[in-house]
């Protein structure tokens, strides 16, 4: 991400043009303030109306947010699962199909280079909603049948945190309850007409999803949800208000918290040194490695670690 100071005062550090998400259509009619944020080659808003009242939308009634450039990648073939399993620290022989997992991934080092979800999407499909990750999954993936896919800008993440997300997510999707979907769980739906993916996750700290829609169509769906969710308070929320939520849940973020190890110095926005690498026990993601793998990526050098 570019730094939101450099962005306010048009001092921006990315080289090309931007573009605008999935939701751009209804995101930027529905928005009051000039503030808009860089994030990678997308451009989103930053504050809608005031800081403060959209982190309380988030606190007491429900925020709805635009997380649309989070990249997400595609794993599919015959060995997906070898790869997936092969980078990712945690254990995921039992991960089904409609479930998900958080997790780090470490170079050999044992530094993480990035954290995010990896969804189970098919016998043999995998994704991972997290930082740019087709690199480095095909610098593993040397002797597995597998393809990689970046599939980013086939759709939109609409993020609905809150007390009351639960209630406009079931009033958004006429007919269907979502009162059973488990944490670390997804299926799909229909919101204005559209096949949707919707996640049980967030990164507010509430009760909280995340709805996966096609980008053709997707400023309808955030039209439907913001009419849902009338009734129950719902706020749009820009970038800051994500942000400030998740600072006080005590969630960290790639870039802004920590930096990741196994970056091309060329492409970083951000000084990229060894000295500035961290494990994952530095930055208390030890519970999420799990040392009953035989191997995975880093593991001999976080084992030493850990010892």
């Amino acid at each position: 991400m570019t730094d939101r100071s450099a962005w306010r005062t048009g001092e921006l550090v990315h080289d090309g043009p931007f573009r605008g998400t999935p939701f751009h259509a209804a995101t930027s009619a529905a928005t009051g303030t000039p503030y808009w944020y860089a994030w990678g080659e997308y451009h989103l808003v930053d504050v809608f109306t005031e800081v403060a009242a959209e982190v309380r939308g988030f606190r007491r009634t429900v925020g709805m947010a635009d997380m649309s450039p989070l990249n997400k990648t595609l794993v599919e073939g015959p060995d997906s699962h070898r790869l997936v399993d092969r980078v990712v620290t945690r254990d995921t022989r039992d991960l089904r199909v409609g479930r998900m997992v958080y997790t780090p991934w470490c170079n050999r080092w044992g530094k993480v280079v990035g954290d995010g979800l990896v969804l189970r999407t098919a016998p043999d499909a995998f994704m991972f909603s997290a930082g740019p990750m087709g690199r480095w999954l095909a610098l593993h993936s040397d002797g597995l049948d597998v393809e990689i896919v970046d599939v980013t800008g086939g759709s939109g993440i609409l993020a609905l945190q809150g007390p009351r997300s639960l209630d406009v997510l079931n009033e958004s999707a006429p007919g269907a309850d979502w009162s059973d979907l488990r944490f670390s769980r997804f299926r799909t739906g229909r919101i204005a007409g559209l096949d949707v993916k919707v996640l049980r996750t967030g990164f507010t700290g509430e009760l909280g999803y995340e709805i996966w829609a096609p980008a053709d169509g997707a400023a309808s769906v955030w039209e439907a949800v913001a009419e849902a969710g009338t009734r129950f308070g719902l706020v749009a929320a820009g970038e800051h208000a994500v942000d400030v939520a998740r600072v006080e849940a005590g969630l960290i973020l790639i870039g802004a918290d920590y930096n990741p190890a196994g970056v091309d110095p060329r492409v970083a926005h951000y000084e990229v040194l060894d000295e500035r690498e961290s494990s994952p026990f530095e930055l208390g993601f030890g519970r999420f490695v799990d040392f009953r793998k035989r191997s995975f990526v880093g593991r001999e050098a976080l084992l030493a670690e850990s010892r």
